[in-house]
């Protein structure tokens, strides 16, 4: 069974580096595709992912039709799993699931071929196999505790400099963030991502001649990127991490390490958040379900809390862009926790718009919602809201 995992992690950062030519496949899939050759590859697993394509006659609302456009999508097409998601009609947490199993789907059907083209065990395997298959579990591990996946970029980044800093293990090394946008957001978990970023660092620390280090955020739209940059470098001193590289494969992105002029650099580059992000602060979980149906096909994405008192661990870990707030909530009053949301630092610039059975409208007004909307809330009413909210109208 470890040697199958190992087998499907192969299968996997092949089809996510499909149409990157100087991508090298695993020696496990290369092994059962007879090639190591990129372009083969892609070709062969292009042909299974065609083989996999449901005759006419099969439902639109299959199964194997949605693992079928997820892989095109995904894989051939490189859309961002935001976008994916959305024309799939599914959450970005059941995407990654349909995804995982699109991919098992795919090395089971390699598999016999694999296993039967060499049944020699590769070189010093165990050790690799067991770390793979326990970081994948890590991740599953991780992604239970998520209230929602995207993180906040900066917030990352800002951290995992300042814990370099703090720990001092390369007092000769000093770490700085330079240009961020607080607006962008990826889709990983906040614990990998600054993970990810915190081994970068070391790894460029590490080399026994940096001195400076710089991170930024150099996102360009459908893509985040992070940024690492060292000085003074050389060519021979460039590091690599398989932690690093890994990871990055599994969250959709990748890594690359390059000297230019000086400067050692580490891109790290990620799906970057789409959405708008709205926060529901409703104790009425059937009304959020609707709210969820009315934003379906929209640019906006819904995460939720039924009580007042979680809405600080959440845009503690991910700041939405608009928070739309119940009166009535079961642990606070709601006026109290509108004026908490205007006055604290972290929440004053997101616009919030009361929405209550409550008819207080002017009052809303007064105290600074951006705007007010009376219960039962019909969906034409709830996006124009929410549209002339976000643009500033």
């Amino acid at each position: 069974m470890q040697l199958f995992a190992e087998f499907e992690a192969e299968v996997q950062n092949a089809l996510i580096n499909l149409n990157d030519p100087t991508h090298s496949p695993g020696p496990l899939l290369g092994r059962a595709l007879r090639t190591s050759r990129m372009e083969e590859v892609r070709a062969l697993l292009i042909d299974v992912i065609d083989s996999l394509q449901p005759s006419g006659d099969t439902p639109m609302a299959a199964r194997a039709n949605r693992l079928y456009d997820l892989l095109r999508f995904r894989f051939i097409d490189e859309l961002p799993q935001h976008e994916c998601a959305r024309r799939l009609g599914l959450s970005l947490r059941h995407l990654r699931r349909e995804q995982q199993s699109a991919i098992h789907l795919i090395a089971e059907r390699l598999w016999p071929q694999g296993a039967q083209a060499d049944e020699t065990p590769l070189p010093n395997a165990e050790q690799p196999l067991t770390w793979r298959t326990q970081l994948q579990q890590e991740f599953s591990a991780l992604q239970q505790y998520a209230i929602e996946d995207d993180t906040n970029l900066a917030t990352v980044l800002r951290d995992a400099v300042a814990l370099h800093n703090v720990l001092g293990v390369h007092p000769q090394v000093q770490a700085t963030v330079g240009a961020v946008r607080d607006e962008t957001m990826v889709a990983v978990h906040p614990a990998v991502l600054e993970q990810i970023v915190f081994i970068a660092i070391d790894k460029l620390a590490g080399n026994g001649i940096t001195r400076e280090i710089v991170v930024s955020d150099t996102s360009q739209p459908p893509w985040s990127r992070i940024t690492l940059q060292s000085r003074p470098a050389s060519p021979d001193s460039l590091p690599s991490d398989d932690f690093v590289a890994e990871t990055m494969a599994v969250h959709g992105g990748r890594a690359s390490i390059h000297y230019v002029a000086g400067w050692a650099t580490i891109d790290l580059i990620l799906p970057a958040k789409e959405k708008s992000v709205v926060l529901i602060v409703d104790d009425n979980v059937d009304l959020v379900h609707f709210y969820r149906r009315y934003l379906e096909g929209t640019e906006y994405e819904i995460i939720h809390v039924s009580q007042g008192g979680d809405v600080w661990k959440v845009v503690a870990r991910r700041r939405p862009d608009l928070i739309v707030l119940d009166l009535m909530l079961p642990d606070v009053n709601g006026w109290h926790l509108l004026h908490e949301l205007l006055q604290h630092p972290t929440t004053s610039q997101i616009p919030v718009i009361v929405c209550s059975v409550i008819e207080q409208e002017t009052l809303a007004k007064k105290v600074g919602a951006a705007a007010y909307l009376a219960k039962p809330v019909h969906r034409q009413a709830f996006i124009q809201t929410l549209d002339r909210v976000r643009l500033g109208r």
